[in-house]
């Protein structure tokens, strides 16, 4: 009785310190990228939730974007400063590369998580544009939430590498 009493307490404390992740596919495309093609990471605003800023947000998805693309090619760069879309283009344009990857924030919702049980959330499209056309050739949402009950100190942005690892891997 008493092993099966630790053994339901395990799984119930197990499956909440899971992170969830959600990854929607709106527009497939294009054909599998090569090492050789070249992109540019765009840096978009930052987060907000309930009208609170998220100083450093975009910087830290557009790493974590430039990060996982790195890993596939060398031909990837990533923007110094927030830009507007018009900036961007304008920046892969003179960068000669290919793609524009434009991650958009959706939701960014920063938790006391260790404290208040209230898990960190996260909500990005990411799209990739061509930079000769300026069509949107790839659309993804990807969705996150963290533990709901955890010891440790997380943030936002710790919910990206597993999503956006294979988001990259479906498009080489």
């Amino acid at each position: 009785m008493k092993s099966t009493r630790w053994t339901v307490l395990s799984f119930l404390f197990l499956s909440a310190c899971v992170t969830k992740t959600e990854i929607t596919r709106l527009r497939a495309g294009p054909p599998q990228l090569t090492a050789a093609e070249s992109l540019y990471v765009f840096i978009p605003a930052d987060g907000v939730y309930e009208n609170k800023r998220f100083a450093g947000s975009a910087l830290a998805t557009s790493k974590a974007v430039f990060v996982a693309f790195y890993k596939r090619t060398p031909h990837v760069k990533l923007g110094n400063l927030t830009e507007s879309f018009e900036e961007g283009m304008k920046a892969a344009r003179a960068a000669q590369s290919k793609y524009l990857v434009r991650p958009t924030l959706l939701h960014w919702e920063d938790r006391a998580t260790q404290w208040s049980g209230k898990p960190d959330q996260i909500d990005v499209k990411l799209e990739l544009i061509d930079v000769a056309t300026g069509k949107v050739v790839n659309s993804t949402r990807l969705k996150a939430t963290s533990e709901s009950m955890s010891h440790l100190s997380s943030r936002p942005e710790d919910l990206l590498p597993k999503p956006l690892e294979q988001f990259v891997s479906s498009l080489y």
